[in-house]
């Protein structure tokens, strides 16, 4: 295979397609260093423009209006336009494996700090990706986590932080769960929307000055159950961060993301022995993401002949806007502006037209159809 048709390999399958002008971009730095740049994406750009933007209406008599559905622009503006795709690629790795739905969570400020918290940890070892992700406002309402107290344990997010966050379904037992729910009692909402403004004007002036958020996630010890637990290894008196740790780095969790990555970027399920050296990767370098990337492409399977993912809706729809022109359709619509100005009609057409041929693909961006996520590949 030619260097060209590798790096070609590497967009397609770590990035977010964009045809032969974005193979072209890459492919002339060479191979190592086109991978070195795809994979050495840093934080979240400072100058990248504000979500909460999105809120605003050009009509300077219209209340602001942060709902969920309309935050869903500023995620496909990045998905189009972003210069770093893969950590817009594993933030919807993210949005699938911390799975939140619309259906069950209408908070646009939770879904607001969900979808900042996505692109944030994208970059980040596993361990500290899942210690954060628990203290998601939007996934701890998904899974009434808030309810959860001493003496009357809610096993909702134990359940999902074993069985879909971390070891894997199989590998624990229901006295597990519960122990796992006790470690988790405490966890509160603290919500400070409706206490900061008669509007939403109001309440966002107030977060935007104070730079902090109006719902988060807080912890009362008084609610807490201290006794002694027992979790997939993890034998005291501990609470959530030290659960969280341990599973992170648990072996039993390697196996289950590496299996889930190769899946979501590569498709379908690795050798047994190609798992075995991803999961090695994944141990050394503790929890490490963007090292068990770079490790597929060392192994024969990755490059495969004959082995094609089926993209999502999304994906799908983001490839093909990058390749035509949408990216700088979304770049030259998006009118100037700070975090408390509206956004022009012709940018929210370019995005809606994304969102919307997603729909009728059926992937709505935000209504995953459970807690498990999307089931990638062939449609059933």
């Amino acid at each position: 295979m030619q260097a060209r048709d590798r790096v070609g390999v590497l967009v397609r399958r770590f990035g977010l397609g964009g045809g032969a002008r974005e193979v072209d971009r890459y492919a002339s730095m060479g191979y190592e260093k086109a991978l070195d740049a795809l994979l050495g994406f840093g934080p979240v750009p400072s100058q990248d423009f504000p979500m909460i933007r999105c809120a605003y209406k050009m009509e300077p008599e219209e209340d602001a209006e942060p709902g969920f559905y309309r935050f869903i622009g500023h995620h496909i503006h990045h998905l189009l336009t972003s210069p770093d795709p893969v950590r817009e690629k594993l933030a919807l790795f993210y949005l699938d494996h911390f799975a939140v739905t619309a259906n069950d969570v209408e908070h646009g400020l939770a879904w607001y700090h969900h979808l900042e918290m996505l692109r944030m940890v994208a970059g980040m070892k596993f361990p500290q990706v899942l210690e954060l992700m628990i203290l998601s406002p939007a996934l701890v309402l998904q899974l009434n986590a808030e309810q959860n107290r001493r003496g009357n344990p809610n096993e909702n997010l134990g359940r999902e932080l074993l069985e879909l966050y971390s070891v894997g379904i199989g590998t624990y037992s229901e006295e597990e769960v519960r122990d796992a729910a006790r470690a988790l009692t405490g966890l509160i909402i603290t919500d400070d929307t409706w206490g900061s403004g008669t509007t939403y004007k109001e309440r966002l002036g107030r977060m935007i000055k104070e730079q902090r958020p109006l719902i988060g996630v807080g912890f009362v010890p008084v609610f807490h159950d201290d006794g002694e637990k027992n979790v997939v290894g993890l034998k005291g008196k501990f609470g959530w961060q030290e659960l969280a740790r341990h599973l992170a780095n648990h072996p039993l969790t390697a196996k289950h993301m590496c299996g889930k990555l190769w899946d979501f970027f590569v498709g379908g399920t690795p050798p047994s022995r190609d798992l075995d050296h991803l999961v090695s990767t994944y141990t050394k370098t503790g929890g490490d993401v963007r090292a068990v990337l770079r490790a597929m492409t060392t192994l024969d399977s990755f490059w495969a002949p004959g082995r094609a993912r089926v993209l999502s809706p999304i994906e799908w729809t983001i490839s093909i806007g990058r390749a035509f022109g949408q990216d700088e359709d979304a770049r030259q619509t998006l009118n100037p502006g700070g975090p408390t100005d509206g956004i022009q009609e012709p940018w929210w057409q370019v995005v809606g037209a994304i969102h919307y041929h997603c729909v009728q693909q059926g992937m709505e961006l935000y209504r995953p159809p459970s807690v498990a996520g999307w089931d990638w590949g062939r449609a059933g």
